[in-house]
């Protein structure tokens, strides 16, 4: 059982490591200051490039403080980091209406604080980070319609502070922002898109939640450790709950008939995207209800709901349904539905590979959990954009870029780096000879437009059909455990002078890996070792450009898939 101690140490803990990361992150305000600080009054300032100013610091010491519309005859746009923080003898504190933003730290500590006005048609569109952080006496503080971003720890363990109001155009709540506050009702307009880790975390006193239509995941701790938290009623908008994000009271979330309630994506194996959907039992009761799955390529299946896994995320019982994808595809949108015998839908979701890797590399900032997958992550990412561009499949869309910012969010090691270079790390350690009366090994090539595949040829010199061959010979393919493939595992095709095997569905993990092929038969045995590293090899040296880039990319993915499966 967790302390009330103990639960307050981890919020502090969290929030310290929010603030810690935080405070090296540049301020871009501060970076156009353009002269040294002056003084007027009890307040120290400086000119910006728009002619107006800044409030660096506050020197005075009264009760009650209302800022002055001008200073030096320019309007104050921004009150600077750190201005007020730790004053001790400010109660109240009237913001004036040409303020856009309030920087970090700028009223934290402030132990008496316990009123902010700010006007309804103040300028205001940021509250900066841990900027009234730790003002335990704050009780009341009003939004203006201009506001549009609440930063991480801003109101922090303010815990008189018992209502807030969001207006409609309010666009973000940052990461543990009203963490140990002493909030009790929260109404989440459907203007709000982000709601950030942690947001409410430890508000004791928090009664009610209202999540509006902006909202598409509610991330890691959101309401963890809010005791008296009723019940939160989940809306169809809703994709993803982050782990713990309600911690024990999970019981009190109330669902819709069928909900998405949490994604995973397989890392060290294949790019297997997973949705735990919570199903009411009305609808588990149905046992004709279906699963319609249609991929980005267009293709699709229909699955019984009832021959689906079942598995309990974060507290609850829900449906496991799997959609493989390949790389060229991760940006591509999978739809599932679910219907019931009476072929209405009850349910229908949308989902990606890559925004799940988006939202990975995001948790990684904050939650060490998320690190030991985060360069299997990306390497998958600069594979996907590889293939993109191989196969010429969504190539507006690179699988390694912020789609909204244009940013890289990869090192993007598989284009960057020479493939020369590259292809002389990787050995080849082929070894026997293929060939024996009618059958002699040519050459291989690596699929993987579709399911990853390493696809041999031999020159069928008598040109015998598939049946002959499989009458004269018996054929059998060890993988690099000596493990002996099903037949299910690969394919074998005869056409006239040409026979084919093709190995299907390699793992990342074992494109490094060597596979044995025999022949037995007509009094003899033919062997050899095979590898789609060796492919990716020969490739790197004598393949068009866009060949050399993907084998790069597959070989970073390889080792980071073969460094991950050894975590788990």
């Amino acid at each position: 059982m967790i302390t009330k101690a103990k639960k307050r140490l981890l919020t502090f803990t969290m929030v310290l490591m929010v603030c810690v990361v935080a405070v090296l992150s540049p301020v871009s305000v501060s970076q156009t200051r353009v002269m040294a600080a002056e003084c007027e009054g009890d307040y120290e300032y400086i000119y910006l490039p728009d002619n107006s100013v800044e409030i660096t610091s506050y020197n005075g010491t009264d009760a009650q403080v209302v800022l002055p519309d001008n200073i030096s005859g320019r309007t104050i746009s921004v009150i600077g980091e750190n201005a007020f923080c730790e004053n001790k003898t400010l109660e109240t504190v009237v913001i004036s209406e040409s303020v856009t933003v309030i920087q970090k730290q700028a009223f934290a500590s402030c132990e008496n604080l316990k009123n902010v006005y700010i006007y309804s048609e103040s300028k205001l569109k940021t509250i900066g980070e841990a900027c009234f952080w730790m003002d335990k006496k704050l009780e009341k503080i009003t939004f203006p319609k201009s506001l549009r971003n609440i930063e991480k720890n801003a109101f922090g363990f303010c815990a008189s502070l018992t209502d807030v109001e969001f207006n409609d155009g309010f666009q973000s709540i940052g990461e543990y922002a009203f963490c140990s506050s002493g909030i009790k009702s929260v109404d989440i307009k459907d203007s709000i898109t982000n709601v950030g880790t942690g947001a409410f975390c430890d508000c004791e006193e928090l009664l009610n939640v209202s999540i509006g239509k902006g909202i598409s995941s509610i991330y890691d701790y959101t309401f963890t450790y809010c005791d008296k938290l009723d019940k939160v009623v989940i809306p169809d908008n809703v994709k993803s709950i982050g782990k713990n994000a309600f911690d024990k009271n999970t019981q009190k979330i109330v669902l819709k008939d069928c909900n998405v309630i949490g994604y995973s994506v397989s890392l060290s194996d294949k790019i297997d995207l997973k949705m735990y959907t919570y199903v009411s039992n009305n609808i588990r009761k149905d046992a004709g209800a279906k699963v319609n799955l249609t991929l980005p390529d267009g293709t699709g299946k229909d699955i019984l709901l009832s021959k689906c896994k079942t598995v309990t995320y974060n507290g609850v019982n829900t449906f496991l349904i799997s959609a493989d994808l390949v790389p060229a595809y991760i940006t591509g949108t999978v739809t599932m539905k679910i219907t019931g015998s009476d072929g209405k839908v009850k349910g229908s979701f949308t989902s990606s590979v890559y925004d799940y890797a988006k939202d990975y590399i995001k948790r990684s900032n904050y939650d060490d959990t998320y690190k030991s997958g985060l360069n299997l992550v990306k390497a998958m990412l600069d594979y996907g954009a590889a293939a993109q561009t191989y196969f010429g499949i969504n190539t507006d869309k690179p699988a390694n870029k912020d789609q909204s910012t244009g940013k890289l969010l990869t090192d993007n090691k598989a284009q960057i780096t020479d493939s020369r270079g590259l292809s002389e790390k990787i050995q080849d350690k082929t070894s026997g000879k293929l060939q024996n009366t009618d059958l002699a090994y040519e050459y291989m090539s690596l699929l993987c437009k579709s399911r990853t595949g390493l696809k041999l040829y031999f020159e069928n010199k008598n040109s015998l059909t598939l049946d002959q061959i499989k009458a004269k010979y018996s054929i059998n393919i060890y993988d690099g455990n000596g493990k002996k493939l099903a037949a299910t595992q690969y394919e074998l095709k005869a056409d006239g002078k040409e026979f084919t095997i093709k190995i299907n569905n390699i793992l990342p993990v074992q494109l490094g890996s060597y596979y044995t092929v025999e022949f037995v038969g007509g009094g003899s045995t033919a062997k050899g070792t095979v590898s789609p590293s060796v492919y990716m090899k020969k490739a790197m040296g004598v393949g068009g450009e866009n060949l050399k880039k993907l084998c790069n990319a597959m070989y970073f993915y390889n080792n980071e898939a073969v460094i991950y499966s050894k975590t788990k």
